[in-house]
């Protein structure tokens, strides 16, 4: 008797113990799918015939926060073997897991920093013209989330703060805010090319990862091909440049391309110049709302 109230004791501890388990992996930093993968194994639903114990101190970091994307590899692997009689090298399947993982990693850890508030985290900073004999292209991508479209918009000014040339689009779904910004740049730059323009010292955005992913793409290998791209029209162009802008200094290209969700403009169009309005705006460097009726 006494016996088997120690074993029921027992299953219910380990029953409590799975279910704390399966809340903590909703909290592991990783995609939805691996997610549902760890879920899975935790509730003892997976094919598998053997778990794995490690010990994580002798595990290294990058490794460490990998180890759910490495779990999903396996598996994928595994099925692999079974439905298509094939296999990756396993080291190049870590290889590519770790490099996800840290990847995703990085982007999420700085989407996470609260955006800057005019006043409180950031001093307003007005926008700084280009160089004598140049231009400058301020551009922002409004994404939201994957099932919505995104606005785009760029402008471009000369030193003396003149609007040359203005346009907006709505750019199809894209999976991410990366994958967004980086085909409103592609857009920009295809359009600066069709517009005549050679000598463009500033490509400026807010999104200063885009910045950073241009000036080192080695650094960001999921988007090789995106990057491939832009690199090429660049060479195109006899001077092209890219800076990070303050929100405040890229208020009037944000406020363009957030008015393609917001007031429902999803017809492009590219306007040489600008409006009484926008112009004085721009001269006064006033962050006026924009309001676009076509």
């Amino acid at each position: 008797m006494k016996f088997k109230e120690a074993e029921a004791v027992r299953d219910m501890s380990d029953s409590l113990s799975v279910l704390e388990l399966k809340r903590l992996i909703w909290k592991v930093p990783t995609i939805p799918k691996i997610h549902r993968f760890l879920w899975r194994a935790a509730s003892g639903v997976l094919a598998v015939a053997k778990r794995i114990n490690t010990r994580e101190e002798t595990i290294p970091l990058t490794q460490r926060k990998a180890i759910s994307w490495i779990l999903w590899t396996v598996w994928k692997n595994r099925n692999m073997i079974l439905y298509a009689d094939t296999q990756e090298s396993i080291t190049i399947q870590v290889h590519n897991a770790i490099e996800e993982a840290s990847i995703w990693s990085e982007l999420n850890t700085q989407q996470q920093v609260p955006e800057t508030v005019h006043g409180l985290n950031e001093k307003a900073k007005k926008w700084e013209p280009p160089l004598l004999g140049y231009v400058k292209c301020n551009i922002h991508s409004n994404w939201r989330n994957v099932k919505l479209h995104s606005g785009v918009a760029y402008i471009i000014r000369d030193p003396s703060g003149n609007v040359l040339h203005h346009a907006r689009d709505a750019l199809t779904f894209s999976p991410n805010i990366v994958t967004s910004e980086f085909r409103c740049l592609v857009w920009a730059l295809q359009s600066m090319e069709n517009l005549g323009y050679q000598e463009i010292v500033g490509f400026s955005s807010d999104f200063k990862d885009i910045i950073e992913a241009v000036k080192k793409p080695n650094k960001w290998p999921l988007f090789r091909v995106m990057l491939q791209k832009i690199s090429s029209l660049c060479a195109r162009l006899r001077l092209v440049a890219f800076e990070a802008e303050s929100s405040s200094s890229n208020q009037i290209a944000r406020e363009i391309a957030k008015s393609v969700l917001r007031d429902g403009h999803f017809q492009s169009y590219l306007a040489l110049g600008g409006a009484a309005w926008l112009h004085q705006s721009l001269t006064n460097g006033l962050c006026l709302e924009l309001c676009f009726k076509r």
